[in-house]
C-alpha cells in the first residue's frame, strides 16, 4: 500500500535532519544504535474539494484525535531506530455508505538514515521505504469495490487475508505473496464495520453480475451446480475465494481464501457526532528487501535479519506493542 503515502510525501518535503559526523560507512548494527526522530509536517492536509466541508471547531476536534493516535503509535515505537519519521494530519476522506461520519487520518513516511563515506556524515534517504497510518471512519484505500457486484445497495469488495492476531483483533496482510504490509481494524467490542458474505450471498450476486454480461455460460453452470447440490448449512458458511469475479470453488483461509465483504449498515450510528471515531484502521508497511513494489519476487524472501534489521524492528514493535484497547477507547467520543 505504498501508494497511500504518495500524497503525503509530496506534501511533506521538510528539511533533512542535521548531518551527524561519521568516519566510515555504517553497518546495520551501527545504524540500530542511531536514535530516530519523529518530525511533524507543519501543514495539515485537506482533500481537494473538501476545503470548506468542516468548521474550524470540527477540524480542531479531528486534530485532537489524530494527535492521540500519533501518541499511541509513538508509544508502540518510541525510538524509530535509524529512521526519520515524517507525519501529518489529513481530513476529507470517503466514508463507508451513508454513515454521515467524517473520514480523516494520520499518515507518515519512514526515511532511513545512511552513512555517506565520501562526505563522512549521516544523511537521510529522500524516498520512503515504508510508513504507517491511522484511518478514522475510512478504509483508507485498503478495499477495492467491484461496482458491478451488489448485495442490496452495497458494492462488494474482497477483504485482505487474515494472517493472525494482534492482541484481540485480527491481523490482516494486504498481500499473501509479498509480506510487507499489515493492518488491524479496531471496532466496538464484538462488532465489525464490514459484513462477510455467505456462500449463497456471494454466488447469487456473482451470478447476477455474469448474467448481465455474455460468454459466461460455463461459469454460470459451475455456480448453478454448486447452488443445487450444496446444503443450507454449506450455503450459510462464510465465503472464502481467491478471485472475486471468477468462481471455481471455495477455499479455506489456510489456502489463501479471502472473504467477500460489504459495508455493515447495522454497525454505523448516523445520528452520532460526525467527527467521533466509529472505527479505526492502523496500517504499517516496511522495506522487505525485495526492491520496488511490483518488481519480480526472488525465489526466496530475503531474511529481515540480514537485509533489513531496522525495518524488522519497526514491524515487530508495531506487532508486539500496539495498544489496541487504548485505540478502542477513542471510539464514540
Amino acid at each position: 500500500m505504498k501508494s497511500c503515502f504518495i500524497l503525503f510525501i509530496a506534501a511533506s518535503q521538510l528539511a533533512l535532519a542535521q548531518p551527524e559526523s561519521r568516519t566510515a560507512p555504517c553497518s546495520q548494527e551501527e545504524m540500530m544504535t542511531i536514535k530516530g526522530k519523529w518530525v511533524k509536517n507543519p501543514e495539515d492536509h485537506i482533500i481537494t474539494g473538501q476545503e470548506h466541508a468542516f468548521s474550524g471547531e470540527q477540524k480542531k476536534e479531528m486534530m485532537v484525535r489524530l494527535d492521540q493516535a500519533c501518541r499511541l503509535i509513538q508509544a508502540a515505537w518510541p525510538d524509530p531506530k535509524g529512521m526519520l519519521v515524517r507525519w501529518q494530519r489529513n481530513m476529507g476522506y470517503t466514508v463507508p455508505g451513508r454513515s454521515g461520519t467524517f473520514g480523516y487520518s494520520l499518515s507518515a513516511g519512514v526515511f532511513h538514515y545512511y552513512c555517506n563515506p565520501d562526505l563522512q556524515h549521516l544523511g537521510v534517504d529522500d524516498e520512503t521505504d515504508g510508513g504507517l497510518a491511522a484511518h478514522f471512519n475510512t478504509f483508507g484505500g485498503l478495499l477495492y469495490y467491484d461496482t458491478s457486484m451488489r448485495v442490496g445497495r452495497y458494492y462488494v469488495a474482497l477483504m485482505a487475508p487474515r494472517v493472525g492476531k494482534l492482541k484481540d483483533v485480527d491481523l490482516y496482510q494486504t498481500n499473501l505473496i509479498r509480506a510487507d504490509e499489515q493492518f488491524v481494524v479496531i471496532a466496538r467490542e464484538g462488532q465489525f464495520p464490514l459484513k462477510m458474505l455467505t456462500r449463497k450471498e456471494y454466488l447469487t450476486c456473482l451470478k447476477r453480475k455474469l448474467q448481465k454480461q455474455s460468454h459466461y455460460e460455463p461459469q454460470l453452470k459451475v455456480i448453478d451446480d454448486y447452488l443445487l447440490r450444496a446444503s443450507e448449512d454449506e450455503l450459510n458458511q462464510t465465503a472464502f475465494v481467491k478471485d472475486l469475479q471468477n468462481f471455481s470453488r471455495f477455499y479455506t483461509e489456510a489456502e489463501g481464501g479471502r472473504a467477500p465483504v460489504i459495508n455493515n449498515a447495522d454497525y454505523f450510528r448516523p445520528q452520532q457526532t460526525a467527527y467521533w471515531p466509529q472505527f479505526i484502521i492502523v496500517f504499517w508497511n516496511w522495506n522487505d528487501g525485495e526492491g520496488p513494489s511490483g518488481g519480480l519476487l526472488r525465489p526466496k524472501a530475503p531474511d529481515l535479519n540480514v537485509c533489513c534489521r531496522i525495518d524488522k524492528f519497526f514491524k515487530e514493535s508495531m506487532e508486539q506493542n500496539l495498544d489496541v484497547e487504548a485505540f478502542r477507547q477513542l471510539l464514540d467520543k
